[in-house]
Parts: C-alpha cells; sequence; structure tokens
C-alpha cells in the first residue's frame, strides 16, 4: 500500500450531469480533513479552463479529482500531461467512458480511500495531432455528428437524435486512406474508430480485447458509401457482432495516418477536432490514474 496523500484538488465541471455536484465534492472535503488532508476545488466556468486550471496545479499536490464527463478529462490531461499526478475519476458526464472501463465509482466511501491509499496505475493515452485523448477518437462520419452538436449544459441521450438523423441524410462519404504502422490498410469511403478502452460509445463495445496499458491502440475501420452502410454498422457494433463482418477492419496499431482532406471531420472523447488528415500515435503509461486500495 502506497503512502497516504494528504492535499489533494478537485476540477468540477458545473455544466456536466443533472446534478450539482459542489455540495457533494465539498462533503468529500471535509471527510478528507477529517482524515488530515486538505482538498482545494477549483471550478471551471468556460471550455478550455479545466486545462488551464490543470496546468496551474501546484508541486505540492497529491492527487487530482476531476468531477465531469470524458470531455472534461480531455481537457485535464491536455494541461496536465507529461505531468505524472494521480487522477481519480469522478464521473458525471454522458458516456463517462474512462469511468466505465476503469471501473470507477462515485460513493464517498470508495473516493476517501482511493484518494488517501489508492493504487496509481499507469495508463496509455493517444495524441492525435498533438493533442491527447484518453478512450477514443474518430473520423467520418461520428466526427460530423459531434461537429453538428451544439453543447450548452449538461448532455443528455436524447440530445444526439437530430445531429446524428440530420448528419446521417446529409453525409456526403467522403474518400479516405488510413495506414497502420506506415502499412496502408483501407483507401475509400468509410469511418474510422480508434480506442483505448473497450467502449467507444454508451452502447458500443467496439473493443472488446482493449487493454490501456499494452502500447497500442485499438483500431476499427467501417467502409461505407452511403446510409444502409452506415445502419448496417451501427446494429453490428451494438450487437458486438462486427468483427470480421459487414468489411470492418479490426486491428491495431501504434502509429495511425489518416489522409482525409478538408472534408473530413474529426473527435477526440466525443469532443469536436478539425477537419482534414490527422496523424495518431500512443503514448504509452503516461497517464497516472488511482485505483482502489
Amino acid at each position: 500500500m502506497e503512502t497516504e496523500r494528504k492535499r489533494f484538488a478537485a476540477i468540477v465541471n458545473p455544466a456536466s450531469g443533472r446534478r450539482d455536484h459542489l455540495h457533494a465534492v465539498r462533503r468529500l472535503g471535509k471527510h478528507l480533513e477529517d482524515r488530515g488532508g486538505h482538498l482545494d476545488v477549483l471550478v471551471s466556468q468556460s471550455p478550455g479552463h479545466p486545462t488551464a486550471l490543470a496546468a496551474d496545479l501546484p508541486d505540492d499536490c497529491d492527487a487530482l479529482v476531476v468531477v465531469g464527463g470524458d470531455g472534461t478529462i480531455n481537457e485535464v490531461i491536455n494541461g496536465l500531461l507529461p505531468r505524472r499526478l494521480p487522477l481519480l475519476v469522478w464521473s458525471s458526464g454522458t458516456a463517462n467512458l474512462l469511468g466505465r472501463g476503469w471501473g470507477a465509482r462515485n460513493d464517498m466511501g470508495y473516493l476517501v480511500s482511493t484518494l488517501l491509499a489508492g493504487r496509481a496505475c499507469d495508463l496509455d493515452v493517444g495524441r492525435i495531432n498533438g493533442r491527447y485523448f484518453h478512450s477514443v477518437a474518430g473520423i467520418g462520419f461520428d466526427g460530423a455528428c459531434i461537429e453538428r452538436m451544439r453543447r450548452s449544459g449538461h448532455i443528455a441521450f436524447g440530445d444526439f437524435f437530430w445531429p446524428v438523423w440530420r448528419t446521417f441524410w446529409s453525409y456526403g462519404f467522403p474518400e479516405i486512406r488510413i495506414w497502420l504502422d506506415q502499412t496502408l490498410v483501407f483507401e475509400g469511403s468509410g469511418s474510422l474508430m480508434i480506442g483505448n478502452q473497450p467502449f467507444y460509445g454508451p452502447s458500443l463495445r467496439a473493443f472488446p480485447a482493449s487493454d490501456p496499458a499494452d502500447g497500442m491502440l485499438d483500431v476499427c475501420i467501417l467502409p461505407a458509401r452511403h446510409q444502409l452502410h452506415l445502419l448496417r454498422g451501427a446494429f453490428l457494433l451494438v450487437s458486438g457482432n462486427h468483427q470480421g463482418r459487414a468489411g470492418f477492419i479490426c486491428s491495431r496499431a501504434r502509429r495511425i495516418r489518416v489522409e482525409a482532406g478538408k472534408a473530413v471531420p474529426s473527435h477526440v472523447d466525443g469532443e469536436w477536432l478539425a477537419r482534414g488528415d490527422i496523424e495518431v500515435e500512443t503514448v504509452p503509461k503516461a497517464l497516472s490514474v488511482l485505483a482502489s486500495p
């Protein structure tokens, strides 16, 4: 068991989730004070603010609690890395891919004991066009859906319906070329999913054998030239029967290169990234995440 930690910070996204988590975070701080610790509560005010807050954390901070969804965690690690400060996930978003993949819990007993004496485990992260991501990245149809989203406060599953519906009927199926570790594996119309956790979305277990500490990224390519291909691919993904079916290309790689042109959108951890070409690489064991003692 590790030496107990004493000085902590919490970065809270108040727009994440349907509940006001600040009261619970302050209650966590009281529990830590009863054990001789201290918790600084930092509240995010706008997109990009979690990155700045993480970059400015003091050197004597022993661990960081992130209260938010995958997008908030993404912003935090882009301010935190390459500093190796142990991270505790307090999931309050919609998909919560990192929290689900890591088995994080939100009950107070677990949070207190894990902060004070939990095991620090090293996980890989991905880096896409210079931006870190902890769970997933993608280019193609799902990137177009994320681009169409308009975020204002908490995002529920129902908020995705109209963006996905409109993108489904308007998507142009542009051409892409994909290299895995310098080998050209795909050329044509399709979408690329990249994962470092088993889940790609709330109900899409795209990478069932994914290991976030093996130095590799999981890759799933869906060739699609029209809406019927997208429907069939979505059905197979939801049912978990996509590997080896409907033209899916499932593999693993340390480096991924995509020539996409200006027409193809991409996302990281469910957040809009950019349009155009992408370069992806694994950064082995760069993120320290706390697990239960």
